[in-house]
C-alpha cells in the first residue's frame, strides 16, 4: 500500500513546533519583536513585465522582519543594480535592524548573552552603523567596557571602515586586549572581514564576533570554516518558525523562504527539512 503524502503545510507546522521546542524565552521573545516592532524604513516593489520593469519606493514605518505580501515585494539591491533583469528574483522578505529603540537592542543585548558566548574577550565594540547601539547595551548588561573603535564612511559598494581616532583623554583598548565586535546581522562575511581586518592592521586583537541575527545565507559558515568564532542571537528559520506558529506568515511564503534557505544552505550537508537545525 502506497504510503500517504503529508500535506506540506502540516509538515511545516510540525517542523516549525520543534524548532521553537529548541528555543530559550530570550530567542523567542526576540523573533516576536522583530516581527513586530516598527522602524523608519524604505521598502521598494517592482511592476511590470520583463524589459519593462517599474520600480515603486514606499518610505514608511515597518516592521524590523516585513515579510511579502504579494509577488510584486520586494526589490532588494541586486534588482535595482541590474532593474530588467528577470532572473534576479524578489526577496520573500525585508530585514532591517537600524533605528530601534534602546528597549530593542537591550533585548537583543540579552538574547546574545543567552546564547552563553562561547571564549573570552576583554572589551566590546561595534560594527557601524547598528552594531554600537547593540554593543553599547550588551557592555551595560555585562558589566564590561564598551570603546568606540570603528566609524564608518560612505555607504553601499562606496562603504568603508577606518578605525577612530581617540582623544587623549578618553579611555581605549589596551595592548593586548581582545574585542568581541558586534553586529546587527550576517549575510556574507565581507563586512566582518572588513571591519576585522581594519582593526588587526591598527594592532587591535579580536576574539570573536557576536550578531543579532544570521540571515543563514552563508556567512556564519564562512567565518567558522576558518576557524573564526562568531555567535548569532537568532537565526532566519527560528524567526520563521515562530512567525508560522503565529500565523505572522502564510505557509506557501514560509515554505518559500525556508526552502530557499535549505537550497543556499544545506546543498552539502544532506538536511532532510529546512526547519530543521543542522
Amino acid at each position: 500500500m502506497a504510503k500517504a503524502e503529508v500535506p506540506l503545510g502540516k509538515v511545516l507546522r510540525q517542523e516549525a513546533m520543534l524548532a521553537v521546542e529548541r528555543m530559550t524565552f530570550a530567542q523567542i521573545d526576540l523573533a516576536e519583536m522583530m516581527l513586530t516592532a516598527k522602524v523608519d524604513g524604505k521598502l521598494t516593489r517592482r511592476y511590470g513585465e520583463p524589459g519593462s520593469y517599474a520600480y515603486e519606493t514606499e518610505r514608511g514605518r515597518f516592521p524590523m522582519i516585513t515579510i511579502a505580501q504579494d509577488e510584486h515585494e520586494f526589490a532588494g539591491a541586486a534588482n535595482t543594480r541590474d532593474p530588467q533583469n528577470s532572473e534576479i528574483p524578489l526577496l520573500p522578505y525585508f530585514a532591517n535592524l537600524r533605528g530601534g529603540s534602546k528597549e530593542n537592542y537591550q533585548l537583543m543585548a540579552r538574547a546574545i548573552i543567552d546564547r552563553e558566548i562561547p571564549f573570552n574577550f576583554d572589551y566590546i565594540t561595534g560594527i557601524p552603523s547598528t552594531g554600537p547601539k547593540i554593543g553599547r547595551e550588551l557592555a551595560e548588561l555585562l558589566g564590561m567596557p564598551y570603546f568606540e573603535v570603528l566609524e564608518k564612511a560612505g555607504e553601499g559598494t562606496d562603504r568603508r571602515f577606518n578605525l577612530r581616532i581617540f582623544k587623549p583623554t578618553e579611555p581605549q583598548p589596551k595592548k593586548g586586549e581582545t574585542a568581541l565586535l558586534v553586529d546587527d546581522l550576517i549575510t556574507r562575511k565581507k563586512t566582518k572581514d572588513e571591519a576585522e581586518g581594519v582593526m588587526l592592521e591598527a594592532g587591535l586583537e579580536v576574539a570573536g564576533h557576536a550578531v543579532v541575527y544570521d540571515r543563514e545565507e552563508g556567512g556564519v559558515d564562512e567565518m567558522r570554516e576558518e576557524d573564526r568564532r562568531i555567535v548569532a542571537a537568532v537565526t532566519a528559520r527560528q524567526i520563521f518558525a515562530v512567525a508560522l506558529l503565529t500565523d505572522r506568515v502564510t505557509e506557501d511564503v514560509c515554505e518559500k523562504i525556508v526552502s530557499g534557505i535549505k537550497r543556499g544552505k544545506c546543498k552539502e550537508n544532506g538536511t532532510g527539512n529546512p526547519l530543521k537545525k543542522d
